[in-house]
């Protein structure tokens, strides 16, 4: 496909490797903290995939909210600058944490999603879910 320029990349940021999570204390199903604070998924991460094509720029925006009690949300918007208005799809959850992945089940219909989630090298601020690295907001 000549003159067909594809560009992918992160902009949340990238990294050498990855890690397995230490220390995360209890691994049952649906125990989010543990001893001496919570779990250190709990925030709200954000991921930004852009796509440059030569008609067109997308970005794929997905933020992940972890709270302290087991509840989450994923807000996840496309963008295209073929399309006027942007596409947003929120969905809440909850979450419990079996060995290294995350378990979310989504209010709207009971769905149960397992997704491996490990920690960046550089910082426990980079996670990183499904081999996507998210960068902790807050």
């Amino acid at each position: 496909m000549a003159g067909v320029a594809l560009a992918i990349l992160t902009v949340s940021g990238c990294t050498a490797g990855s890690r397995t999570p230490t220390s995360l204390g209890d691994d049952r199903p649906g125990v989010i903290g543990r001893s001496g604070g919570q779990h250190p998924v709990v925030g709200q991460w954000k991921n930004i995939w852009v796509v440059v094509l030569t008609t067109d720029v997308q970005t794929w925006t997905t933020v992940w909210t972890f709270g302290a009690d087991g509840t989450c949300h994923l807000e996840k918007t496309f963008r295209s600058i073929a399309f006027v208005t942007p596409e947003t799809t929120d969905r809440d959850c909850r979450f419990g944490i079996e060995q290294n992945d995350l378990v979310i089940t989504y209010d709207d219909n009971g769905t149960i999603q397992r997704l491996p989630f490990s920690f960046a090298a550089s910082s426990r601020d980079r996670l990183v879910l499904e081999g996507l690295e998210y960068e902790r907001l807050a």
